[in-house]
């Protein structure tokens, strides 16, 4: 299968913010995504995380959890945009929502709410869980992920990411910087073999 990378001005946005392309693919890929997947999308804005898997992972389930109203609207109209339609809403908090969802084998989080330490500690609970990649903008946010990372003794892969884009500025071609981003992915030890 040749995965597809969606440009991000395909997708519709309005002010929600967007995880940007390049941040998107490399997080999709660190989840290792397998066929029947139950993936959850904590704190899932735009949807175009939740809309590149399913493009790309057809037979997988996507379950985009966002408290948002206006982001709740922009996935509904991403996912009609690209034709994609194994992504299920839920308009919630995290975790306030978990107990009535699908467990999953693997969860991006792109947003807590500031709820990081109880979505985790739940999240690691699920026997079904393989696979936690955590998208983080600020350093606590990083730090808290990696270190209960370790504590779990999971397999830990992070990393982060500068991202300049070159923009035309008159006749000159400009870098235009991007904010960084840490990507954090947590691996059960178990499931290695």
């Amino acid at each position: 299968m040749s995965y597809k990378q969606i440009e991000d001005h395909s997708f519709l946005r309005g002010k929600v913010p967007m995880t940007k392309s390049e941040v998107r693919t490399l997080s999709i890929l660190k989840m290792g995504i397998q066929p029947g997947d139950v993936i959850w999308d904590i704190g899932a804005g735009t949807g175009s995380i939740s809309v590149e898997i399913a493009y790309n992972y057809p037979d997988t389930k996507i379950i985009a959890i966002e408290r948002n109203p206006e982001a709740i609207s922009l996935i509904r109209d991403n996912m009609t945009h690209f034709k994609v339609s194994n992504i299920e809403i839920i308009q919630g908090l995290a975790p306030d929502v978990f107990s009535k969802l699908e467990p999953p084998t693997t969860v991006i989080i792109g947003g807590s709410g500031g709820n990081l330490s109880e979505i985790l500690n739940l999240l690691w609970s699920y026997n079904s869980l393989r696979h936690i990649v955590i998208n983080a903008v600020t350093l606590n946010t990083a730090y808290q992920a990696i270190d209960f990372l370790n504590q779990k003794n999971a397999l830990v892969d992070s990393f982060q990411m500068s991202i300049s884009v070159v923009e035309m500025i008159k006749d000159y071609q400009m870098l235009k910087a991007q904010n960084p981003i840490f990507i954090i992915s947590g691996k059960k030890q178990e499931e290695l073999s």
